[in-house]
């Protein structure tokens, strides 16, 4: 999990509002079209600091069992590049693919993989769906991640079925309740 701050440009009472939290997959798909830059373990200082919310913050705590998005790599604090405040609400969305994000949990319950659904909100014209497969005690080993456009609900079940599907299929795994002809 991580921490979304809005800041007039420093930390404390009165200069940002209460935080939101979110896992760190899903902000760095949101923020993929932006710059952020580790300012350190300690919150920062922004010049100029203004009377109002200005700047997006986001914290990433220390506490971790995956492996993080590479340019969220550190603990600490990220300053986003060129992302105003009033211009950042596409970020504070409600997670909307939850009931995909479910079926493909589903799948994979009872298997040492682990499965998730997100939004990649990479081109704001078009909803993109990312599925990732990967091993939970190996989050390194034969990870799959897709991501395509969706249009309809029956599309999406039969992306995540396909992803989770080969990636069961690559690695030798027999989907509970499923056997070959």
């Amino acid at each position: 999990m991580a921490t979304i701050w809005k800041t007039s440009g420093a930390f404390g009472e009165g200069s940002t509002d209460a935080g939101t939290e979110m896992p760190l997959e899903f902000i760095d798909e949101r923020l993929c079209k932006f710059q952020v830059a580790h300012r350190g373990v300690n919150p920062p200082s922004i010049s100029p600091r203004t009377q109002y919310y200005t700047y997006i913050i986001v914290e990433v705590s220390g506490a971790c069992d995956h492996p993080r998005p590479e340019r969220f790599a550190e603990p600490g604090f990220y300053l986003v590049a060129g992302l105003h405040v009033d211009d950042a609400q596409f970020l504070f969305e409600p997670y909307t693919f939850a009931p995909f994000d479910a079926r493909a949990k589903a799948q994979v319950a009872h298997l040492p993989v682990d499965a998730f659904v997100t939004r990649d909100s990479r081109d704001p014209a078009a909803d993109y769906m990312t599925v990732e497969v990967r091993f939970k005690d190996q989050p390194d080993r034969n990870n799959i991640k897709h991501s395509k456009v969706v249009q309809s609900a029956a599309d999406n079940e039969e992306f995540v079925d396909r992803v989770v599907g080969e990636f069961l299929t690559m690695n030798g795994i027999e989907r509970p309740g499923l056997s070959e002809p």
